[in-house]
């Protein structure tokens, strides 16, 4: 059968069907189906044809352009993918992009943007701006921020910033121009030091924060509005003690990403005893127990929920009765990557990519010809042909989380951990029976979906 059974903490017992999407009801009884293993593993690897991609960007594409202005950064942070910790990708380099690479990228997508608004006219893209740390070349930054504006083009800007640098003209012209920040920040002092340093391993808390404070004071809806921060955290963080300072202080620090610093293609984790990791499942499980007492009181803690809610968001509102070709496009069927040109990364050179996070091995075009549909083509075969013999057959096809960026290896994909779906499946597994033992318990989970006609989709059909 393509699924898998879970049992509550009450004793009853349930299937997940991944053909349909739907969590029935089984007792002791034994559940009948006509989809089983063998039927899925007849499923050929799809046929990928440029003409398909292309037609699907027609309509879906120019969502993102992310500009890397800069390999180059101010700070030195222990964990960071570019820190040389990471086999796949590249180091931080004294790397900038001028205005005309940056000119043509542009240009090239508005180009595309206006195809592609003609049948999605609801469409609004993101430019962002991505590093190293991208502030490094705040003028590249304020040059085609102040191009875009003089073209016209109706776009939404984005940062993804250190913090450092917020701060005077930079942090004047950001509010001035509406850019959306997202600052990193790891919690309180002690946590946020231990890994966020300088080059000479000095913290940076305190200037952050203050930057922050400062900006807040100076343009406090700017801050409200456009203002938030990304956390990262290891085994070596107290995930109770950062809850308990983005609680406290909620009216600055709205939290809209929780990472968990990426396990693949690094040794970092091996610096962590069997007790730290044990210490640090203990921290995680009363994180769990203290986001179920709030949602049972009423209580929001933003940091919580992107910790754990936004886990049980993405199950309850997966996709049901629709067979996956209704929500994938068929030529990528399976796991959670994007059609390539839906998100445009440029490096500094002006080589496109997929993402921002994609090693540079991959590259999908240039901003002098734009995106190179064989380059597409290829890349998209290469993750079918590597992924793909195990989707088939797989239990969580239509929940799973894989991406390019996350089997991009230094010589082409690869798992790495090599259990990397086998975690995914035993997490899924524990995270339905948690989810569904609460909603046994009478916890209305539902509204963390936003509506409550989903309560009819046939969860417990």
């Amino acid at each position: 059968m393509k699924g898998f059974f879970f049992e509550t903490k009450h004793g009853n017992r349930y299937f997940y069907n991944d053909i349909t999407g739907e969590v029935t009801y089984v007792g002791d009884e034994n559940l009948k189906t006509h989809h089983t293993v063998d039927d899925m593993k007849r499923i050929s690897l799809p046929k990928v044809h440029e003409q398909d991609i292309r037609r699907f960007l027609e309509i879906n594409g120019a969502h993102e352009l992310y500009l890397i202005v800069t390999e180059d950064c101010n700070l030195r942070c222990r964990y960071c993918v570019y820190s040389g910790n990471y086999e796949n990708m590249r180091t931080h380099r004294p790397v900038y992009m001028d205005f005309e690479v940056a000119k043509k990228a542009v240009d090239k997508f508005f180009e595309f943007y206006e195809e592609v608004s003609r049948r999605n006219p609801r469409l609004r893209p993101a430019v962002g701006f991505y590093g190293g740390e991208p502030l490094l070349n705040f003028k590249l930054i304020r040059e085609v921020i102040e191009y875009i504006r003089k073209n016209g083009w109706n776009c939404l800007f984005t940062i993804t910033t250190n913090g450092v640098l917020v701060d005077g003209e930079i942090a004047d012209f950001l509010a001035r121009n509406e850019v959306a920040l997202a600052i990193s920040l790891n919690g309180p002092r002690e946590e946020h030091d231990r890994l966020r340093v300088f080059p000479d391993s000095s913290g940076t808390y305190e200037i952050i924060v203050n930057n922050m404070r400062k900006l807040k004071g100076k343009y406090p809806k700017y801050f409200a509005q456009y203002c938030d921060v990304i956390v990262c955290y290891d085994y070596g963080s107290d995930l109770l003690e950062m809850a308990r300072f983005f609680d406290d202080n909620s009216d600055m620090l709205d939290v809209i990403r929780v990472n968990l610093i990426f396990e693949g293609f690094t040794n970092w984790y091996k610096q962590y005893s069997e007790e730290q990791v044990k210490l640090f499942a203990e921290r995680m499980k009363k994180c769990r127990e203290m986001y179920y007492r709030y949602l049972k009181e009423g209580k929001k803690s933003n940091f919580l929920h992107q910790l754990i809610g936004l886990q049980n968001y993405l199950i309850l509102s997966r996709s049901m009765n629709l067979p996956l070709s209704y929500t994938r496009p068929p030529f990528l069927p399976f796991t959670a990557t994007c059609v390539p040109g839906t998100k445009i990364a440029v490096e500094p050179q002006g080589t496109l990519h997929c993402c921002e996070k994609m090693p540079y091995n991959f590259p999908i075009g240039d901003v002098d010809r734009w995106l190179d549909f064989e380059k597409i083509k290829n890349l998209i075969e290469a993750y079918n042909n590597f992924m793909l013999p195990e989707c088939c057959d797989c239990p969580i096809s239509r929940l799973c989380a894989i991406c390019y960026a996350m089997v991009a290896g230094p010589d082409g994909f690869k798992k790495d951990p090599k259990d990397i779906c086998e975690k995914l499946k035993t997490s899924y597994r524990i995270l339905l029976s948690e989810i569904w033992s609460l909603l046994e318990e009478g916890l209305d989970l539902f509204k963390l979906v936003g509506h409550e006609s989903y309560k009819q989709c046939g969860v417990f059909v």
